[in-house]
């Protein structure tokens, strides 16, 4: 949820609007046609979009296994760091 709270935060810096939706792809997409660009390893934060939609909401998805689990709070983890350094370097401009 950091990393969709942070790419949405830019849209309300930018004063842009997003349709309710938890797909960071969809999102990001949304930013840069409006002219923002987003760094390469921003992107690959797509990843953690399923874990955002399929395991906040019951529905006929394959469970998480403790391995996808340790991976995506590592990334998640380095994708917060990142989303920090890039939303003030874009909030500067």
């Amino acid at each position: 949820q950091a990393v969709e709270k942070a790419i949405k935060a830019l849209y309300q810096h930018r004063g842009l609007h997003f349709r309710y939706t938890h797909d960071l792809e969809e999102l990001g997409k949304g930013l840069e046609d409006s002219g923002v660009p987003i760094p390469s390893i921003i992107k690959e934060s797509v990843i953690l979009t399923r874990y955002a939609f399929e395991t906040r909401y019951p529905g006929p998805f394959e469970p998480v296994t403790e391995e996808e689990y340790q991976e995506a709070l590592v990334k998640k983890g380095a994708y917060n760091q990142l989303l920090i350094q890039w939303n003030k370097k874009i909030a500067e401009k």
